[in-house]
């Protein structure tokens, strides 16, 4: 496995040596973005176990309540406050599960290398058609739209001025 992850990084770094420095630093981003993507994954995961005993914690509080309530001994509020508690705290990991994931979709949907100079020339050539030719901020911009019920989502190599 290491073998195949050093190979890859070689690719990588051969093609952005060989390319334009443009094109090498849109590269360089879009690793970038994908290393960052992937720690604030890492960071959601940790969230979850302290997450997941707050769950647990608001559950044992509520039935912890209910019981009481049987005996007359809380109010009724006190067991909704409880049961909103417990909504708030699985709210939460829920989100935090979503993150996650929306994560790793994003990385997933991350262009390769050729998609990357596909999208590339065509903003050149683009760029050429106008009146400024010469543009000296690449950037790799990401999009999502929605087509009825479905999402789409892609990249996109934009000059900036």
């Amino acid at each position: 496995m290491k073998s195949l992850l050093i190979i890859g990084l070689l690719a990588i770094s051969t093609f952005a040596q060989t390319k334009n420095p443009e094109l090498a630093e849109i590269v360089r981003l879009r690793d970038e973005l994908v290393r960052s993507t992937k720690e604030y994954a890492a960071l959601l995961e940790k969230q979850i176990p302290s997450q997941e005993r707050n769950v647990q914690r608001a559950e044992d509080r509520l039935k912890q309540l209910q019981g009481l309530r049987e005996q007359s001994l809380v109010s009724e509020k006190e067991v909704e406050d409880a049961g909103r508690s417990l909504k708030a705290a699985q709210n939460k990991v829920a989100e935090i599960r979503r993150g996650i994931a929306d994560a790793a979709k994003q990385i997933e949907q991350m262009p390769t290398d050729a998609e990357l100079e596909r999208e590339y020339k065509q903003a050149v050539k683009k760029r050429a058609a106008t009146k400024r030719r010469a543009c000296r901020n690449w950037t790799l911009t990401a999009y999502q739209r929605q087509q009825g019920r479905k999402t789409i989502s892609g990249f996109q190599v934009v000059c900036e001025r």
